[in-house]
């Protein structure tokens, strides 16, 4: 199964070169790697263009994660695609378990594994104090607990641009409302990382907004779907 794994990156330099080597030392490695820059300011863009002809990196203005994915998605030319957050991690072994998986389960659409979260060793300690990060690993329903066939992405739909803050949340309602099919297996397959940028986020209202609206979409939908049962 060859596997296209899709990074949206946006200002994230201190973190993007590890994620991208944790998606090289992979085995099986990739079929490819497409990056997109989503108009960073920081040295984002050189970092991933100092990875060569390992990956392919796309540059774009700033236009929101939802918008990176679905341009690298366009690009993408393997069987299933695979994502990782510029910010975290995939754990050793993540690609060959879940190609496994969803190979030994031709009738799913995608399947999920578990995650990690871990504080940045350079996260300030007054802020490390006040974590509270789980003890054991959790489901990751997450884009980077996710191996999906690159023909289902197609039929469930691509995510929103306009759910920046919201984006695989909106899209999971949206695609479990089409019949998604997965199923979650016992590995670890990423670890999430924990640094101040996104702890200290400045869109706080609009990410509010982005998931209410998403419950609503998904709440409405699921009304007239009953309805039209009846």
């Amino acid at each position: 199964m060859r596997v296209s794994v899709l990074l949206a990156c946006w200002n994230v330099a201190p973190y993007v070169g590890e994620a991208v080597q944790s998606v090289l030392d992979q085995r099986p490695a990739p079929f490819e790697i497409i990056a997109v820059d989503d108009g960073s300011t920081d040295q984002s863009a050189a970092i991933l263009a100092a990875f060569g002809t390992r990956l392919t990196l796309i540059r774009q203005p700033r236009s929101g994660v939802g918008a990176a994915l679905n341009r690298a998605a366009a690009e993408a030319t393997g069987d299933a695609l695979a994502f990782i957050d510029a910010d975290d991690l995939w754990t050793p072994g993540k690609l060959a378990q879940q190609i496994e998986a969803l190979a030994a389960h031709p009738e799913l659409d995608a399947v999920f594994g578990f995650m990690e979260t871990f504080a940045s060793p350079d996260l300030p300690q007054d802020q490390r104090l006040r974590l509270r990060i789980p003890e054991r690993p959790e489901p990751a329903f997450t884009k980077n607990g996710m191996l999906i066939r690159r023909a289902a992405l197609r039929r469930l739909g691509g995510f929103d641009p306009e759910r920046r803050n919201a984006d695989f949340v909106d899209w999971y309602a949206r695609a479990m409302g089409k019949g998604f099919r997965w199923r979650l297996e016992p590995d670890v397959v990423c670890r999430r990382r924990i640094h101040a940028q996104n702890m200290g986020r400045s869109n706080q209202a609009q990410q509010r907004r982005d998931y209410l609206l998403t419950m609503k979409a998904f709440l409405d939908a699921r009304r007239r779907s009953r309805a039209s049962a009846l």
